[in-house]
């Protein structure tokens, strides 16, 4: 699957390379920005997620920055701010790959893992290890008990919904009857 929208994120940047260079990237501008985004998008996330992303990956990505490039010379305040959105995003794709292939940091004061014995401290509280990662996806998409633990209290949930203003939201209601009926 991710090869799939990899291969059709480079065809797009080929596509909008060949209508630059045809002089037609303007008459499709507001498809192209999008597309052109999303495609870059998912090639600098690759470039995390696969652990040898290939090398037309990285010409691919090339090609998009420079029609960006194309797109802000023009004065497109919209691409600009796009591309500078994808600088910073490829700039922390690079750190992070950075930071995973130095392996993690040593264990600090607050992760010391005690093994073999359990000892309590003097307020009673055993040391545990702290975990600072991210909790992984619900498996299956389904409910399950560590989704409804996500570190929301019962009262703070209640304390959302009570906040919704329902008559603001009226609107949809009234919308979606006139076009059903």
């Amino acid at each position: 699957m991710l090869s799939m929208c990899l291969e059709s994120s480079l065809q797009i940047i080929t596509i909008i390379t060949a209508l630059d260079e045809q002089d037609l990237l303007e008459t499709f501008l507001p498809f192209d920005l999008e597309a052109l985004h999303t495609s870059a998008t998912n090639i600098i996330v690759a470039s995390v997620v696969l652990p040898e992303p290939a090398n037309g990956f990285a010409s691919g990505l090339q090609k998009a920055f420079a029609a960006f490039d194309r797109f802000s010379t023009s004065g497109n305040l919209i691409a600009q701010a796009e591309q500078a959105e994808l600088r910073q995003l490829q700039q922390l794709a690079q750190q992070f790959v950075e930071a995973e292939a130095a392996g993690p940091p040593p264990a600090g004061p607050a992760e010391t893992i005690i093994t073999g014995y359990s000892c309590e401290t003097p307020s009673g509280l055993v040391p545990t290890r702290i975990d600072h990662g991210l909790r992984m996806p619900i498996s299956g998409g389904d409910f399950t008990d560590e989704f409804l633990n996500a570190g929301f209290s019962t009262a703070q949930i209640m304390d959302m919904v009570n906040s919704i203003n329902r008559d603001q939201n009226d609107w949809i209601s009234e919308e979606v009857i006139d076009r059903v009926f």
